[in-house]
């Protein structure tokens, strides 16, 4: 009989569920990028002003003159095709004529390099954010540029569904260490991240938000590794990189910058403790290495019941190492982009700064009132709040984050959110009835973690719209970095199920979330096409 092969110790090996899970993902995010029509992503039209700017002209928009929001090559597409008109109009339609495409063809074909450098710096909405995303778009968009504006734009597109991937990797990994490695369990909360529709289509469109949902994720995974597992340079180093892309990507990744600190010292003050009430050691005995473990104690590792041993932390020239790997991981990031920005004289922080410009004359002791009705009935001593109309938390966060497509325009029938709705109450209900049981074997600070970053993520949401006057600044796709959270209860809910309901409860759950896409294409296809 032939002996089977061995596989080389320590070889990367993917998981067949997340591979699967994966094919699943990027056919599902490919289908999104032929199904919405050009420009019919909120903001797209922006993003690909700036990659087109960054690709002709070498420089930043923020360093660019004041013109046109677009370039000429990208507004005449997008006046060919109706795009403009078409959006957040749910009666006017695309142009598909075949005269009108065969004449854009034929103006496109005259136009030079010029057409595409006198537009889209200092006036594209999108010129004061960071330009990590749009450098990942970049070599898509070079690689077609003997294609027409809409090949390329298609081919940004795939970009973005390529860090959907990384988001699904993220939520894979945050499960393992929440759950151990089950890889049931794993695929579902990868999977109920992964496959939501309106993380589908967001990450089907060119916007850097789809590298924010992926940085976010990573970061919940790492600061849950550090708070489980203990802290280590590598560890630290890898937290603060992946914190520093994300700051690369959006300003709103400034949010996260306190619970990394938490975690951070959370895991030394530990460190610390542990190492002075362990009992001393023979100076003969090797030091344990922090990210090493017996055979024996492997299997309950990988269930998050074992924390690496503290040892590196608990000295000085370990602390030190910890503190510098912390810089490092946001010198090579954020600190890089700090250094550029200064030297192209471009504000590292231009989103902050456009907010506080546009707060205007709004006061401050009104910032109360406007939370407040943004989530609850008006009391009769309030003032209206600008912009504020009935329930906006369900429109915004509700049906915004379960499925507004196009320019918010297209959604599910009303009903189809009740449901998914009252779902995800049950599932949060019994989820938490199920750690409240179990509280006295949880780490407390774990779910912490994640509260300070909702909190300060939905923080910085309102504080942003209020600033700029209840203008209806915010969106349910603002909330998807929390997606693989919102999974990770879900499948905790499941749990409390009995154990015979498991398996099928994440088919029916993962299968849904597919047959909503396809529902959701239907749309698509009766609001542009049809």
């Amino acid at each position: 009989m032939t002996r089977p092969a061995l596989r080389r110790p320590g070889a990367a090996r993917v998981p067949l569920p997340l591979l699967a899970l994966l094919l699943a993902v990027l056919s599902l995010g490919a289908g999104w990028t032929l199904v919405t029509p050009a420009m019919q992503a909120p903001d797209e039209r922006a993003h690909v002003s700036y990659t087109i700017w960054l690709a002709t002209t070498g420089t930043l928009p923020a360093t660019g003159p004041l013109g046109p929001a677009t370039p000429t090559e990208e507004a005449l597409a997008t006046a060919a095709s109706n795009a403009d008109r078409a959006a957040m109009q749910p009666t006017v339609k695309m142009s598909w004529d075949r005269e009108r495409y065969e004449q854009w063809r034929r103006d496109a074909a005259t136009l030079d390099d010029a057409a595409r450098e006198d537009g889209g710096a200092l006036a594209n909405p999108a010129a004061s954010n960071p330009p990590l995303y749009y450098l990942t778009t970049l070599p898509a968009y070079l690689a077609t540029s003997g294609s027409d504006l809409f090949g390329r734009l298609t081919a940004m597109r795939l970009v973005s569904v390529l860090w959907l991937l990384g988001t699904v990797i993220a939520a894979w990994l945050l499960a393992g260490e929440l759950f151990g490695r089950r890889r049931l369990l794993q695929t579902a909360v990868a999977g109920f991240t992964g496959l939501a529709p309106m993380m589908l289509f967001v990450s089907g469109s060119v916007t850097p938000d789809a590298a924010l949902f992926a940085t976010w994720g990573l970061v919940l995974w790492l600061g849950t590794v550090v708070l489980r597992r203990g802290i280590t340079a590598r560890r630290a180093l890898a937290l603060c990189f992946v914190l520093g892309l994300a700051m690369v990507v959006k300003a709103t990744s400034y949010a996260l910058v306190p619970p990394v600190a938490l975690v951070l010292l959370v895991g030394v003050l530990r460190a610390r403790r542990a190492a002075a009430t362990a009992m001393p050691t023979s100076a003969a005995d090797p030091a344990p290495d922090a990210d090493a473990a017996p055979a024996e104690d492997l299997a309950a590792r990988d269930e998050g019941l074992v924390a690496a041993p503290p040892t590196e932390a608990a000295t000085r020239r370990g602390l030190l190492r910890i503190a510098g790997a912390s810089v490092l991981g946001l010198l090579i990031t954020a600190g890089a982009w700090i250094i550029v920005s200064r030297a192209l004289g471009v504000a590292a922080l231009a989103q902050g700064a456009d907010v506080a410009n546009s707060s205007g004359d709004v006061p401050l002791h009104a910032f109360p009132s406007y939370v407040w009705q943004f989530y609850l009935p008006r009391l009769p001593f309030m003032d209206p709040a600008p912009g504020i109309h009935a329930w906006p938390a369900w429109e915004f966060f509700v049906e915004g984050a379960w499925g507004a497509f196009g320019w918010l325009e297209v959604r599910f029938p009303g009903w189809v959110y009740v449901v998914l709705t009252a779902l995800m109450a049950l599932l949060t209900v019994l989820a938490a009835r199920g750690l409240w049981r179990e509280r006295r074997t949880h780490d407390w600070l774990v779910p912490g973690f994640y509260a300070l970053v909702a909190v300060l993520l939905l923080g910085a949401l309102h504080w942003t719209e209020f600033h700029k006057g209840g203008t209806g600044f915010i969106q349910g796709r603002y909330l998807m970095p929390l997606a693989p959270l919102v999974g990770a209860v879900a499948v905790r809910g499941l749990l409390e199920l009995p154990k015979r309901w498991l398996m099928p409860s994440i088919a029916v759950g993962l299968g849904g979330l597919v047959v909503l896409n396809l529902l959701a294409w239907g749309l698509m296809l009766e609001r542009f096409y049809a």
